[in-house]
């Protein structure tokens, strides 16, 4: 019995020890990475010694005497690191770390911002087991309870960013602070928070049939509370703030539904009826030609966002049978495959969607010695696909808005997740260099170690003067932007100008302009950019679309007036003027077919801006640049009308310092009807133009119905041009037209014939 307990406990120990040399075997197998972090002030760039840094998924270490620290066998790829002291704000950032390699890493500290609040009721009272949530454009910082006394306190806040503060109460209604600053004087901020029982809504939910629908999921935009119906369909929802929100409807088999309301205090009630859902089944099949199984698959709309999610079986097939009646998105993730985006129309019953393998994209970042450029960002962009390129897709977790941060020695990056045979665009961000841009990369498998070079060049230098347009004073505080989309539609009561600067897509540049009106802005890509000036005071100037090649011919701007830049020379463009104007006012009244005053209307200008109408129907652009517009007038109508809604549109000429008013009335006069024929499919999409043929250019615009048909009303006799109109390549384009004369003897049906 003895020697058998002995040759147990042998062979125990001889399995242990096997089990830890496995293990490290294992541990050595694992690639792990380095980092080298100095953290310094701010202000005086002086070391910072004791400062705490902490690596997401690795390990927590503090700099030396000399503000170092060094951390090993740290997670490869893309971490999260934070860097803390106290009297300083903390610093999050991120970098890319490559197995069997060293990163090096420079953090500079700001002085420290605290945020101190008490929450209370309605009433005055203490609430003491709140929740205060803190946020910044990256994501959530830190949750933060309050204390006996129904206090917050948060450190380490940074006086130079804006914040959202979120805080929660089970009993009450969560409350959202957004775009709050702490004083630079004083570096701290005091909030006196109260929370209230808000709103309630309730309703019932039926079908096309009005028999209820029970199961039924309701929520609310901005808040958490959500409810089911019961067996008779009927919902509450209470906790709501007493603020416009979004209500949403999903039910099995139904098509989802949504309604904009303002919950009162004494309650709201919102009945919805539901539609038959559309059904969408398919699978999802490799690029080898197999079904792939444990694929998510999502599914949003664009009136209603998220629909649904599924996971595919071995079969690779997917169902979803409560889909709305319109275009939506498919998004299919898979580890070893590339995330493509499909737009499907709902009805199919067995489409396919084709995965491509997940590759990698490794280049390197030199200037022209051939010196590695150690510090830099890399924007990913997807490039047009040729005849025979495989569709690109982004990569998840890639950071779009802030580019990828990279600190390498040898200058080298990798970007993985990308589609393996497909083209990308990568540009490169890097200080006292020129944006240096590479397109046509294409991903390449993990296998593969093919590096793409990329040449950082100084660039060249737009300078300039702004000055006033009337009394040619230079202007201070002008912000000069070179952007290299093209500026798209915005909104005048949401537009802000001082985020114009955070939002430009990568590759643009913007600086301020000086005392003297004097602007400078250096490393500028021998490429073209759009040229914009903003001021709080003037009107927006937009200043054309501006070449830095010598051999190019810049394009002339449509505000020449106020636009005086002299032809670019090896070293760029010198000597540009630009003027600023206090620009014009229009305003007026829309009133809708009812002869109601129109709310919630939208007025375009141009094309370029636009605005909602108030409850009055009253409408108002602000600092208009002196010129020629258009004004079109939207009613909008519910999105199941969409074929109804209709728009007219009236040309102004605004001088400087003027107000003018235009007003949109329905007018009463004649009817002209017509029809659509030929090519089905393209007649679906198309909007019909009728446009009086007189000086005064008014025009009247619709779509057309499911047959083609469409009818025009208020029309004065006259001759008119009626179009058939296709937006493609962001703009209208003429596909059919005829002239017809219409009197109140005699208003032809027009036909309209596409090829």
């Amino acid at each position: 019995m003895k020697m058998l307990l002995h040759i147990i406990g042998v062979l125990l120990v001889a399995a242990a020890v096997l089990a830890q040399e496995q293990e490290e075997v294992g541990i050595k197998d694992v690639p792990m990475a380095s980092l080298s972090i100095r953290v310094v002030a701010k202000e005086t760039r002086e070391p910072i010694p004791e400062a705490k840094v902490q690596v997401f998924g690795g390990q927590v270490g503090t700099t030396d005497p000399d503000g170092i620290a060094l951390m090993d066998n740290l997670p490869t790829g893309r971490c999260r690191v934070v860097v803390s002291k106290e009297d300083f704000a903390t610093a999050y950032q991120y970098v890319n770390l490559e197995p069997d390699k060293e990163a090096s890493l420079e953090v500079a500290l700001g002085p420290e911002g605290k945020i101190i609040g008490i929450v209370t009721n309605e009433y005055g009272e203490i609430l003491r087991d709140a929740t205060c949530s803190i946020y910044t454009k990256e994501g959530r910082l830190d949750r933060e309870p309050l204390d006996e006394n129904g206090i917050f306190t948060i450190d380490g806040l940074s006086i130079a960013e804006s914040y959202t503060l979120q805080i929660y109460q089970a009993e009450y209604c969560t409350k959202t602070l957004t775009d709050v600053k702490i004083p630079e004087e004083t570096r701290l901020l005091t909030l006196e928070i109260a929370l209230d029982t808000g709103g309630y809504v309730k309703g019932k939910v039926t079908d096309m049939r009005g028999r209820p629908v029970e199961g039924a999921h309701v929520t609310a935009s901005g808040s958490r509370s959500t409810a089911d119906t019961d067996a008779e369909g009927v919902y509450v929802l209470d906790k709501l703030p007493l603020q416009k929100t979004w209500l949403r409807v999903t039910a099995p088999k139904c098509a989802p539904d949504r309604r904009q309301i303002t919950p009162a205090r004494d309650g709201t009630t919102v009945n919805f009826r539901l539609s038959p859902g559309s059904r969408l089944a398919g699978r999802v099949m490799g690029e080898e030609g197999k079904p792939l199984d444990q694929v998510a698959v999502r599914v949003y709309a664009s009136s209603f966002g998220y629909v649904g999610e599924m996971v595919t079986g071995e079969d690779g097939r997917f169902a979803f049978d409560s889909l709305p009646d319109e275009t939506v998105i498919l998004y299919c993730r898979t580890p070893e495959y590339s995330d493509p985006r499909t737009r499907v129309k709902p009805g199919q019953k067995d489409m396919v969607v084709t995965l491509y393998r997940s590759g990698h994209i490794l280049g390197k970042v030199v200037d022209e010695a051939g010196k590695p450029v150690t510090e830099f960002r890399v924007f990913l962009g997807l490039d047009r696909t040729q005849k025979g390129d495989r569709r690109p897709s982004y990569p998840s977790r890639f950071p779009y808005r802030t580019g990828l941060p990279v600190f390498a020695a040898d200058g080298a990056f990798r970007i993985e997740g990308v589609t393996v045979g497909a083209p990308y665009r990568i540009t490169v961000s890097a200080r006292d260099y020129a944006t240096a841009t590479e397109s046509r990369v294409m991903g390449i498998p993990l296998e593969k170690d093919d590096v793409v070079t990329i040449v950082a060049d100084k660039g060249r230098t737009f300078s300039g003067k702004v000055v006033d347009a009337a009394s040619q004073k230079p202007v201070a505080g002008a912000e000069v932007i070179l952007s290299v989309q093209r500026p798209g539609r915005h909104s005048s009561s949401r537009y802000k100008r001082s985020h114009v600067s955070s939002n430009l897509p990568a590759g643009s540049l913007s600086c301020s302009s000086r005392d003297d009106g004097t602007f400078r802005l250096d490393n500028v890509s021998p490429r073209g950019y759009y040229v914009i000036v903003t001021h709080p005071d003037y009107a927006d100037l937009s200043a054309g679309y501006v070449r830095f090649s010598p051999s190019s011919k810049n394009v002339k701007s449509k505000n020449q007036t106020y636009v005086d830049i002299p032809p670019a020379t090896e070293r760029g463009i010198k000597g540009a003027l630009l003027r600023l104007s206090k620009g014009a006012t229009i305003s007026g009244i829309c009133y809708g077919e009812d002869g109601k005053p129109a709310s919630g209307a939208r007025v375009v200008l141009s094309g370029v801006r636009y605005v909602t109408t108030n409850g009055d129907g009253t409408y108002r652009f602000d600092k208009i640049l002196p010129g020629r517009y258009y004004l079109s007038f939207y009613e909008m109508t519910p999105r199941s009308s969409k074929s109804a809604r209709t728009y007219r549109s009236r040309y102004v000429t605004a001088e400087a310092d003027e107000e003018i008013t235009v007003d949109f009335r329905p007018q009463e006069g004649l009817t002209l009807t017509g029809r659509v024929v030929g090519n089905k499919k393209l007649r679906r999409s198309l909007r019909i133009r009728v446009q009086e043929l007189s000086d005064a250019r008014a025009s009247v615009s619709t779509a057309t119905d499911s047959k083609g048909r469409f009818s025009v009303k208020g029309l004065n006799p006259g001759r008119y041009l009626v179009s058939a109109l296709r937006y493609k390549n962001r703009r209208y384009q003429t596909i059919s037209k005829k002239t017809v004369a219409v009197s109140e003897e005699k208003t032809p049906a027009v036909i309209l014939r596409l090829k």
